[in-house]
């Protein structure tokens, strides 16, 4: 399926959406407060120890498609999530709502 321009910034509008209202979509457990999550030593190069704890960059359905929407959409995404770093970041931010 190829997405336009318009319907690729719904998409991530919406993920982006589900995650700052701690939707529970995407989520080891839908608990976006989970360890695997939390932004100490969730650092890109330390994500990949992170499988143990329940997820990771490769495993997250969630993260993947927004860094994939954020490639697409470049500078104009708001927020980036550049980074499974971003990802967690974005996550626990928002994890008590």
């Amino acid at each position: 399926m190829n997405l336009s321009e318009e319907q690729t910034r719904i998409v991530y509008d919406a993920l982006i959406f589900a995650v700052r209202n701690n939707s529970k979509i995407g989520f080891q457990n839908g608990d976006q407060g989970h360890p695997a999550y939390m932004p100490v030593g969730n650092t890109d190069e330390e994500a990949n120890n992170h499988e143990e704890l329940g997820d990771s960059p490769q495993n997250n359905a969630l993260y993947n498609l927004l860094h994939a929407l954020n490639k697409v959409l470049g500078d104009s995404a708001d927020p980036r999530i550049n980074s499974w770093e971003d990802f967690c970041t974005l996550a626990n931010s928002h994890r008590h709502r």
